[in-house]
């Protein structure tokens, strides 16, 4: 259950990231804010940074209440 919650997971913010104001205001936009780092170019991180954040915040919440309800 855990991993097909991840599986499912990285497939939404694979696509997320195709949505233009998505990549921009959310953590799916650190992979393009990178790349424009590499080549010397301005770009405001603080909504992806904010956001990464929140989105490890809420994985963790997750993943523990998945992992509670298991049988060991």
């Amino acid at each position: 259950m855990a991993a097909g919650a991840g599986l499912g997971f990285y497939f939404f913010t694979l696509l997320l990231s195709a949505w233009g104001p998505a990549a921009r205001t959310s953590f799916v936009g650190l992979v393009l804010a990178t790349q424009k780092a590499l080549v010397i170019e301005s770009q405001s991180l603080g909504w992806p940074i904010a956001t990464g954040v929140v989105a490890i915040g809420l994985g963790a919440v997750a993943a523990v209440g998945i992992f509670e309800r298991q049988e060991l």
